[in-house]
């Protein structure tokens, strides 16, 4: 399904992101560590919204569609993720993924 495959790449993703910000916060010799903590975080942002957000937005719309729920306010609430401009914590990564997998989970 194509959930699966989603959460598999947003995982790995998610990975990706959670070592290099661990690397900074154990690197001694990095002269301004918040600053290329929002590096980071803003280059991930971007990768974000370039390879994640639209897919994950189709695949939402999609299984609400099956589902025959509409994309009400309430429901955007649920993946935060896809309606920001922000990719604040990893653990945002991680809540996607749960979502679209329990919509997944609910199809007939």
């Amino acid at each position: 399904m194509a959930v699966d495959t989603f959460n598999v790449r947003l995982k790995s993703f998610r990975t990706a992101y959670e070592q290099e910000l661990l690397e900074i916060t154990r690197n001694d010799s990095i002269q301004d560590p918040d600053s290329e903590l929002d590096r980071i975080q803003a280059r991930y942002a971007a990768r974000f919204s370039e390879q994640f957000k639209p897919e994950g937005a189709a695949l939402r719309d999609e299984l609400l569609r099956r589902l025959d729920r509409p994309l009400t306010p309430a429901i955007r609430e649920h993946a935060p993720l896809l309606e920001s401009e922000q990719l604040a914590d990893p653990d945002a990564l991680s809540d996607l993924a749960d979502y679209l997998a329990r919509l997944a989970t609910e199809l007939p």
